[in-house]
């Protein structure tokens, strides 16, 4: 069944809670899900590479820059707000 979508918020809200089930459900999937012990032995060691190097692109990235010190939390416009103006 399809839901109408009165407004914006509700639309994001709903899509948030369907996604957030699907990545539950997933998540799972792949516990329950026998691993590959070989493609695990190749795989565990790379990302653990990347993710070391991602660590030290952050921190390179925070003395460079500094740190953010305030964060925005506002919720996106509606489409069809007077405040939103499309780009073209």
């Amino acid at each position: 069944m399809m839901t109408n979508y009165h407004n914006y918020r509700t639309y994001v809200a709903d899509n948030q809670r369907e996604k957030l089930a699907a990545a539950a459900q997933h998540r799972l999937a792949q516990t329950s899900a026998p691993q590959d012990e070989r493609s695990a032995s190749v795989y565990k060691p790379l990302l653990a590479r990347m993710g070391r190097a991602l660590i030290k692109l952050g921190t390179r990235l925070q003395v460079r820059y500094g740190s953010l010190n305030e964060t925005s939390h506002r919720m996106p416009l509606e489409p069809n707000s007077p405040a939103h103006k499309p780009s073209i």
